[in-house]
């Protein structure tokens, strides 16, 4: 089981919500935690610069949170987590002779009014649905639950790497 926790901050766009974290591969002082493999801030003081850089370039409103993401490993781990809170995680990364060309790795919940969804209409993107999870680990042929979305997803998307996540985000302050 892969823990990562840290601070992540929020930024309310039209239609979505990226979450941004530290960065791992690019320059600036932040980058979205789909494509930096869920690196969080682990100090305050580089999330409130990472925000102030942010908003010199774009205006929206921003969140900061604090955010607990347990990446289950194996079906085994998957298996041991409790009906609530459980996300999917979609690697769309593109690896090539052991080295990574594009990291994307997808995090998606259930379908909620309003947001758009994927997979033939089983999921959502979080950062589509404002960050609402799975609420039933549940097995492979009953749809809805996270188990039967990480099969869908996985089969629709040409055998692409998913796992089930855990996943809590608790909102600090808005700014």
């Amino acid at each position: 089981m892969i823990t990562k926790q840290g601070y992540v901050f929020i930024a309310e766009m039209e239609n979505f919500k990226p979450l941004f974290g530290e960065p791992k591969y690019v320059s600036a002082s932040y980058e979205n935690i789909e494509s930096n493999d869920f690196s969080f801030f682990q100090e305050k003081n580089k999330l409130k610069r990472a925000i102030t850089e942010f908003k010199k370039i774009n205006h929206s409103k921003i969140t900061q949170a604090e955010l607990e993401m347990k990446i289950a490993e194996s079906q085994q781990e998957a298996d041991q987590f409790t009906n609530n809170n459980l996300i999917i995680i979609y690697d769309m990364s593109d690896r090539s002779a052991d080295k990574i060309v594009y990291l994307q790795k997808r995090l998606y919940g259930p379908v909620i009014q309003d947001s758009s969804a994927e997979f033939n209409g089983i999921c959502s993107r979080l950062v589509h649905n404002n960050f609402r999870t799975f609420n039933e680990l549940g097995d492979i042929f009953k749809p809805g639950t996270a188990k039967y979305v990480a099969k869908e997803a996985h089969r629709q998307g040409d055998n692409a790497p998913v796992t089930i996540a855990k996943f809590k985000l608790e909102f600090l302050d808005k700014n």
